[in-house]
């Protein structure tokens, strides 16, 4: 047991003693550190401080000066013209006309022509008023179921048929018939009992019933219907004008 730890402490001494060898080749020729001359320290450079970069001063946008607005001229306000008042001219009073002036008057020779035959219109007349039948289907060739003929004053007829007046007014008018009177015949239409007020001047006989001065056949006391009037209209303040003659002509006086 000796013989082992014997030789154990052998190779340790050895080791310890080549080591040691070994760090003495290592330190041999050189200097402690207590005979090494100081290694001087550098000074430290200076680095240069950068110059600062001045901040331009900003040089101020110059406030623009505003350009003052022109007062606007005020436009003088045009004074209207007055429009003037434009005067009325008066509307005319209408004259009535006298039927006769309006349409035609007819004779019964006249209306005698106007028979349906040959072209010609079929005319007839009822109580002074002429009619134009010629457009009825009633009447071909201005006759009338073969009893009534057109160019002839029909009153007495009509007055007696069972349609009486009714029937022709259904017609055109297209005149007066122009009546011829006796003096006997005219003193009918004396404006009595609701007869028509009818008076003769210079031959004409005209209807004058309408007329407010002429009621019941009598103007101002001195003037009668159903006469002939031509010597008193004579001596009348108003002979001349056309008073009488605006009332509708009916026919004439025979023998005047």
């Amino acid at each position: 047991m000796e013989e082992p730890i014997k030789m154990g402490r052998r190779k340790f001494l050895k080791s310890l003693a080549l080591a040691g060898a070994i760090a003495a080749i290592g330190t041999s020729g050189c200097v402690s550190p207590e005979e090494s001359p100081p290694v001087p320290t550098p000074a430290p450079i200076p680095l240069p401080r950068p110059t600062p970069t001045p901040t331009p001063t900003p040089t101020p946008t110059p406030t623009p000066t505003p350009t003052p607005r022109p007062t606007p001229t005020p436009t003088p306000t045009p004074t209207p013209t007055p429009t003037p008042t434009p005067t009325p001219t008066p509307t005319p009073t209408p004259k009535s006309t006298p039927i006769s002036e309006i349409m035609q008057t007819f004779t019964t020779e006249e209306l005698a022509k106007y028979n349906g035959k040959d072209g010609a219109k079929a005319l007839v007349a009822v109580n002074g008023v002429v009619y134009d039948v010629s457009s009825s289907i009633v009447w071909p060739d201005g006759k009338h179921m073969g009893i009534h003929f057109a160019g002839v004053d029909l009153t007495a007829n009509i007055a007696q048929a069972p349609h009486g007046l009714d029937r022709p007014q259904r017609f055109p008018v297209v005149g007066t018939l122009m009546q011829k009177f006796t003096t006997e015949e005219l003193a009918k239409y004396n404006g009595k009992d609701g007869a028509k007020v009818l008076v003769a001047v210079d031959g004409i006989v005209y209807d004058i019933s309408s007329s407010e001065r002429w009621k019941n056949g009598d103007h101002m006391n001195s003037h009668h219907a159903g006469q002939d009037l031509t010597e008193d209209i004579k001596k009348a303040p108003h002979y001349g004008t056309p008073v009488i003659q605006k009332f509708p002509v009916v026919g004439t006086l025979d023998g005047a």
